[in-house]
């Protein structure tokens, strides 16, 4: 992967376009729509110490007795016109300083779409801080894989912004060559080359990214108020 050396988006590809770039400065904007049910109950707040766009984030409560495997939020996604097989994306998020990381270790942020499939995730991943920032894989021909760090670990904590960037390049049909490359607050975290993400009745280009924060796998309430903040996702292709 080829990166373009910038202040803004350090860890883009060279010859990308952009796809979108939104602030949070409204609940629908820059291509994103609402999904699922409840639509929305996400709140564009105040949160001066935003490293990218302050002050305005966008805040995902989670309640006190909000279930695991979901969240009060339904989510939103953002697709494009035509095929994309390679896509970058930059955004930073930040958990309530009280957050209670689940017992199953997922903590998931949002999804990548490929052939009519979340295929891909973003997890916090760990049931106690510090956590591991992973990629992991659902809906594919092998059924699931998880990436984990293979760079370097940097360990991710509640109560501070922390930025992912990622770039995700399609296989090319047959062949186990997709890629996931993923970085925390400049520093690349994992690399993966080896990768089938469709097999050859499948479609092999990006379809959208989905905003989905979802707290744990099964079993367990919030025992207190909590909230993901999410700001800036820059989208190119």
């Amino acid at each position: 992967v080829t990166a373009v050396v910038s202040g803004n988006w350090p860890n883009e590809p060279a010859g990308f376009a952009v796809q979108s770039e939104r602030g949070f400065d409204a609940t629908v904007e820059s291509g994103w729509s609402g999904a699922g049910s409840p639509v929305f109950t996400l709140a564009i707040v105040s949160d001066g110490t935003a490293s990218k766009s302050p002050s305005n984030v966008g805040e995902c409560p989670y309640p006190t007795g909000t279930g695991a495997g979901g969240g009060p939020f339904g989510g939103e996604w953002n697709g494009w016109s035509g095929g994309k097989t390679h896509i970058y994306m930059s955004f930073w998020v930040k958990r309530s300083s009280n957050w209670s990381w689940h017992s199953s270790g997922v903590n998931k942020i949002g999804f990548v779409w490929l052939h009519g499939n979340p295929s891909v995730y973003f997890s916090d991943q760990g049931s106690s801080a510090p956590v591991q920032a992973q990629v992991r894989l659902q809906n594919i021909p092998s059924g699931a894989r998880n990436l984990t760090p293979n760079v370097t670990n940097v360990a991710v904590t509640a109560g501070n912004w922390y930025r992912w960037e990622v770039v995700l390049k399609t296989n090319t049909a047959g062949n186990a060559n997709g890629e996931a490359h993923w970085w925390i607050n400049g520093t690349k975290v994992g690399q993966y080359t080896d990768i089938l993400y469709a097999d050859a009745s499948q479609g092999h280009t990006w379809e959208k990214v989905q905003y989905y924060p979802i707290w744990g796998g099964v079993g367990g309430t919030k025992a207190q108020d909590e909230f993901v903040r999410m700001d800036h996702w820059y989208i190119s292709a």
